[in-house]
C-alpha cells in the first residue's frame, strides 16, 4: 500500500524526462509532480497493480495531473494507444484544453450523437487508436435499449386455469447489450467523477464494468458520493473482489452501522420476515478504509478547504410562513436536537414530492399550477415578484460595500427559484443563468470570467447540480458566493463551494454567505450537511 500527501517524504520515483518546449511542466505545483510519479509508476510497473484511486480537494488540479500522466507515459515509450475517459458531458472542452494546453498533440476524439461523434463512437468500437472522450450517459446509451416483451405463462398454470390466454401482457425491460465486451480493450480508462457510477445497481456501474482495460484510473474529490457504502463499489471496479473482498466484510470491517430505531427512540425496527434493520450513517473510522487501498492518491487543494461561510437566518414574511405552516403540519414530525439550533425536521418521515414543496416554500410565496388531468400532476412555481424574505435578504448582501460591483456565484437548489431571482435581478443588472438544460455555456463562461467593465455581466444565477463540472475558471473574476439555498446532495454542495474557492482566487476579497430560513427545513439540510462534510473530508484525506 502507498498513500501519497502533499510533504510526504516517501514519495515514489519515476523517471521525469525533461521539460518539452514552452516550459509547461515546471509550472506544475510539487504535490502535483509527486501525484504524477505515483500514478505513472503504478500503471506501469508489471509488478504492481496497474490501478489507481485519485481523491482529490477541489480546484486542486486532477485533469492536469492526469493529462501530464498520459504524456509522461507516452515520453517514456510506454503503449498507451487507446485511452479513454469517462467523464461528464460539458466537460469535454476542459479535458480537451488541459491536454493540448500540456503538450499533447493527439486530438482528443469526442464521442456524442454528433455526427462526428458517431464517426469516433464506430472507431472506437472498431479497435482505432487515440484518446477518447465520451459522456457518461451517451456510453450507457449504447449499451442498453429498451424492449417490449412478453413471457409466457407455466404450461402447468395454463392446464389448471385453460381460460387464461396463453401470453402474459407486453412488458417493457431495459436489457443490456454487451457492446463493450465486443470490442478491443483499451490501454487506459479514466472515470472522471467517478463518484457518479458508485452504486452497483446502475446502468452506469454495469456499463463501465464490461469495458477492458490494462489500466484504470478514478477520480473524483469524494470517490463515494454522499454514501459511504458506495467506496467498496468504485474499489472493486478498479481491483475486483480478489483485492477489495466482499460487500458483507467491508460493511462488517469499515461502516459505522446503527439500528434503525422507532421514532420514541425505544425499539429496533424489524423487516417483514423480522431480521433486525440496520443503516450505514459512514465510515467507523474516517480515513482508515483509504491506507488500506493498493494505491490510493490523495492531492490536497492547495489553499486549504473553504473557509465557514456567514450563515445569514432570516424569518419568512406572514405569507411565506402561512404557506410553509400548511405543508408542514401535513409533512414533518419535529425531534429535539442539539444546543443551539433549536428544533430540527426529522427529514427522513417526509414523502419526496412533500419535502421538495416544503423547501420550495422556505424560498418563496408559491404559486400551485394544477394539473390538467389524473395523470398530470400538480406543480408549483414562482410568480413574478414574489414574496421572498430570502430574495430580500439576498439584496442587502449584494448591496455591502464589499460586494458592490464586484463578480458573485448566486447558487440555489431550486430551479425555479434560481429562474425567478435571474429575472428578478436582471432588471437593473446584467445576469448569466445556469440550468441544467442552459445551452451556450462556453461562451457565456468566457464572458463571465473577464471583468465587469469588460462585459458588464455582474452575477451568475446558477442551480448548484449545474455548476460541479465545467466551470473550471471562475475564480479568475469571482471571489463571492451567495447561497439562496443547499443542495440536499451534499456532492453537489461541496462542488459549487469549491467552483470560487480555489487556486487563482482572490483570498482577501473572498467572502461566503449562506441564507438559512429560521425554523424551516434549511436548518435541517444545512445541519444534515455539515455533519456530513466534516465526515467526507477526513474520509477522503485519509485522516
Amino acid at each position: 500500500m502507498r498513500i501519497f500527501y502533499p510533504g510526504s517524504p516517501d514519495i515514489p520515483s519515476y523517471p521525469n524526462p525533461a521539460p518539452k518546449s514552452g516550459g509547461v511542466w515546471p509550472t506544475l505545483r510539487d504535490d502535483q509532480r509527486a501525484a504524477i510519479r505515483t500514478i505513472g509508476r503504478e500503471l506501469t510497473d508489471p509488478k504492481r497493480s496497474h490501478s489507481v484511486l485519485v481523491g482529490a480537494g477541489m480546484g486542486s488540479g486532477k485533469t492536469v495531473v492526469m493529462c501530464e500522466v498520459i504524456l509522461r507515459m507516452e515520453k517514456m515509450g510506454h503503449p498507451i494507444d487507446r485511452v479513454l475517459i469517462v467523464g461528464v458531458r460539458d466537460s469535454y472542452k476542459q479535458w480537451a484544453d488541459a491536454y493540448r494546453d500540456q503538450g499533447g498533440t493527439r486530438k482528443v476524439r469526442r464521442m456524442n450523437n454528433t455526427a462526428d461523434g458517431l464517426v469516433n463512437f464506430q472507431g472506437f468500437l472498431d479497435g482505432r487508436p487515440g484518446i477518447f472522450y465520451v459522456g457518461l450517459e451517451f456510453l450507457r446509451a449504447q449499451d442498453w435499449e429498451t424492449k417490449t416483451v412478453s413471457y409466457p405463462v407455466d404450461p402447468k398454470i395454463l392446464k389448471e386455469f385453460p381460460g387464461l390466454p396463453p401470453m402474459t401482457d407486453p412488458k417493457k425491460v431495459t436489457v443490456q447489450l454487451g457492446t463493450y465486451r465486443k470490442m478491443p480493450g483499451v490501454d487506459l480508462i479514466v472515470s472522471d467523477e467517478s463518484h457518479k457510477h458508485s452504486n452497483a445497481k446502475t446502468d452506469n456501474q454495469k456499463t463501465i464494468g464490461t469495458i477492458k482495460a490494462r489500466g484504470k484510473v478514478a477520480l473524483s474529490g469524494t470517490f463515494f458520493g454522499n454514501k459511504f457504502e458506495n467506496a467498496w463499489v468504485t474499489c472493486t471496479w478498479l481491483w475486483g473482489k480478489a483485492v477489495i473482498g466482499t460487500k458483507g466484510n467491508f460493511e462488517r470491517d469499515y461502516c459505522d452501522v446503527q439500528p434503525v430505531m422507532s421514532k420514541d427512540g425505544r425499539k429496533q425496527l424489524r423487516s417483514p420476515a423480522g431480521f433486525p434493520l440496520t443503516k450505514i450513517t459512514g465510515e467507523k473510522h474516517p480515513g482508515e478504509y483509504v491506507q488500506t487501498l493498493p494505491c490510493y492518491v490523495f492531492i490536497a487543494t492547495p489553499i486549504g478547504p473553504p473557509p465557514e461561510p456567514e450563515v445569514l437566518k432570516v424569518d419568512l414574511g406572514p405569507e411565506q410562513t402561512r404557506q410553509y405552516r400548511e405543508m408542514e403540519t401535513q409533512s414533518l414530525t419535529w425531534i429535539p436536537s442539539v444546543a443551539k439550533l433549536g428544533r430540527l425536521p426529522l427529514v427522513a418521515d417526509m414523502d419526496l414530492t412533500q419535502r421538495l414543496r416544503l423547501r420550495t416554500a422556505a424560498l418563496g410565496a408559491m404559486t400551485l399550477v394544477p394539473g390538467k388531468d389524473e395523470d398530470d400532476p400538480d406543480s408549483i412555481t414562482f410568480d413574478p415578484d414574489c414574496i421572498s424574505s430570502t430574495l430580500n435578504a439576498a439584496y442587502d448582501v449584494l448591496h455591502r460595500p464589499s460586494w458592490r460591483g464586484k463578480k458573485a456565484l448566486i447558487l440555489t437548489h431550486s430551479k425555479p427559484f434560481a429562474i425567478e431571482t435571474a429575472r428578478r435581478i436582471g432588471k437593473k443588472y446584467p445576469v448569466f443563468l445556469k440550468t441544467g438544460d442552459t445551452t451556450g455555456w462556453d461562451a457565456m463562461k468566457e464572458s463571465f470570467m473577464r471583468p465587469v467593465s469588460e462585459t458588464g455581466v455582474q452575477y451568475l444565477v446558477a442551480v448548484i447540480s449545474a455548476v460541479g463540472t465545467s466551470t473550471d475558471g471562475l475564480q479568475a473574476n469571482c471571489s463571492k458566493v451567495l447561497w439562496l439555498s443547499e443542495d440536499e446532495n451534499n456532492v453537489n454542495n461541496m462542488q459549487g463551494a469549491n467552483r470560487v474557492w480555489r487556486q487563482g482566487v482572490d483570498l482577501e476579497e473572498y467572502e461566503s454567505v449562506k441564507i438559512v430560513q429560521t425554523d424551516t427545513i434549511a436548518e435541517g439540510v444545512l445541519h444534515k450537511n455539515n455533519t456530513h462534510r466534516g465526515r467526507t473530508m477526513k474520509s477522503v484525506s485519509g485522516n
